[in-house]
């Protein structure tokens, strides 16, 4: 369940409770001095020893018998708000969110049922009802809807597009470029929803207002994708650079991390943007100061979801320095961590990428050995991330037909990671299937910057380091007359005195 605490709170605050729970912060309260029903007091007391089953069916028979219609507001929300646990934890998610759906209907109704109410719909992938869930937390829930992670707003924008429901995306977007939208986040976060609400405006011939939102945006890896774009290329300015935008949202995050000291996600910035930059050594001193081992990981209140993400940012580090083993050495460190209680899918496969990177090719293939047991819950991203590494990884060790199964499946799954194939197909040798997926992306307005973005020069890493199996064929690919004019056509790359961040 999000934020996860169980919903017994209906009952919580009741005077008539010999031995109260505490509830959490944001749950229904209900009020001293109001007498339970008889079948919440059994409900509790089920609740309590985990007999869900138990519960939802007292929860269930007590809010649809004929008394209910005289319980006070409070307490029938809250006992709505206690279904939505008992109906999730035995399995009956559809059930838990009808609960959910009569708790918000009343003020009365937590915070925490509305972040559960929007959860629900998108696990579920009915954007049309998660999107009717951010609109009315617009409308006096700001709390609500700002407590929310932000990572579910980017899930439902992925959804509506892929749906096709332009309207909806475009009103969505606009209410979370909205000042009222203050995501509880000690980093930036709101530019990608700029970015992609710009380039609908954009598109509807709205083209001051796209622009104003550009104008807005101050992270640098948006502004550095916006600079090669030609639709917005205008609003950065012609004398925009890529070092400088770097530098100025690199003193940004030294200011957040003042102002969060407990969140270790904005050092990871912080570093990422130093190796940026060029100063590996820089990036691993700020990883290392802050390392989140020992007495210190209790200071940092994003310990569970970020520390694989620090170990991630050492190997880069150390990798960038040309120090390769102590690079595989924290990538492994990074997978050892849980991600969500289970295989951390995403370091599994940055530490593939890393020893194919370094030459451990057969390493890279049995470290994805883990996948092969059934039921991995891995999203299609990453699926396609795992096939790319096998396909390159094959391909080098000469086991062409391992690399055919993988390739294929890249191809047949191209929606689900643009970019991939084009990267796979340049490792695997085939310049000419690379060039037409690449003159694919470039004649595509949605993804034409992303393709030029990679296709720009860069500075020369800083370590030694093997050459990298995708990007040390990118200048072969770019001598190519027809990837030339599709550059042309597209409106030019760039140089950019940064150094490229490896897969």
């Amino acid at each position: 369940m999000p934020i996860a605490k169980h919903l017994t709170a209906w009952l919580l605050l009741a005077a008539a409770s010999a031995n109260p729970v505490v509830a959490a912060s944001d749950t229904a309260p209900v009020a001293r001095d109001v007498q339970l029903p008889a079948w919440a007091e059994t409900a509790l007391r089920a609740m309590n020893a985990k007999d869900y089953t138990t519960a939802l069916r007292l929860i269930t028979a007590g809010i649809a018998s004929p008394t209910s219609t005289t319980m006070p507001t409070a307490v029938r929300v809250a006992a709505l708000e206690a279904g939505v646990t008992c109906a999730y934890e035995t399995g009956q998610k559809d059930l838990a969110h009808r609960f959910a759906l009569d708790a918000t209907q009343f003020d009365e109704a937590s915070d925490w049922v509305w972040r559960t109410r929007l959860w629900l719909e998108l696990g579920a992938k009915t954007p049309d009802a998660a999107f009717a869930t951010v609109v009315a937390m617009t409308q006096g829930r700001g709390g609500a809807l700002n407590s929310a992670p932000v990572q579910w707003m980017f899930s439902l924008t992925r959804q509506l597009r892929d749906g096709g429901d332009l309207a909806a995306r475009r009103r969505l977007l606009a209410m979370l470029t909205a000042s009222s939208y203050q995501p509880q986040s000690a980093i930036p976060v709101i530019d990608p929803f700029r970015r992609d609400y710009a380039g609908l405006l954009y598109e509807a011939g709205e083209k001051d207002a796209a622009l104003a939102q550009v104008r807005q945006i101050e992270n640098s890896s948006m502004l550095l994708l916006l600079s090669v774009d030609p639709r917005f290329r205008q609003a950065l300015g012609a004398d925009f650079s890529p070092r400088v935008a770097v530098e100025r949202f690199l003193a940004t995050l030294r200011t957040a991390a003042v102002l969060h000291p407990e969140s270790l996600e904005v050092v990871i910035e912080i570093a990422a943007r130093e190796r940026q930059l060029g100063h590996a050594d820089a990036a691993l001193a700020t990883l290392q100061a802050a390392a989140p081992l020992g007495p210190k990981a209790a200071s940092y209140t994003d310990l569970g979801e970020q520390l694989n993400w620090w170990w991630d940012g050492v190997g880069r580090a150390q990798e960038a320095l040309g120090h390769s083993e102590a690079a595989l050495g924290a990538f492994a460190q990074g997978k050892a961590t849980v991600e969500y209680g289970a295989l951390n899918v995403s370091q599994t496969i940055n530490l593939a990428w890393a020893q194919l990177r370094v030459g451990h090719t057969s390493d890279a293939l049995a470290t994805l050995t883990v996948f092969d047991v059934p039921g991995r819950d891995v999203s299609a991203y990453g699926v396609m991330e795992m096939r790319s590494v096998q396909a390159c990884a094959a391909t080098r060790l000469g086991r062409a037909a391992d690399a055919a199964v993988a390739i294929a499946f890249v191809k047949a799954h191209r929606r689900d990671n643009i970019g991939a194939l084009g990267d796979v197909l340049l490792c695997a040798g085939d310049f000419d299937g690379a060039a037409a997926d690449f003159i694919q992306r470039l004649d595509d307005p949605e993804q034409r910057a992303t393709a030029l973005l990679a296709l720009s020069d860069y500075d020369p890493p800083e370590g030694t380091l093997p050459p990298d199996p995708i990007y040390s064929r990118l200048p072969m690919l770019k001598r190519r007359p027809d990837v030339q004019a599709a550059i042309s056509r597209a409106g030019g790359t760039r140089r950019i005195p940064l150094q490229r961040e490896p897969i």
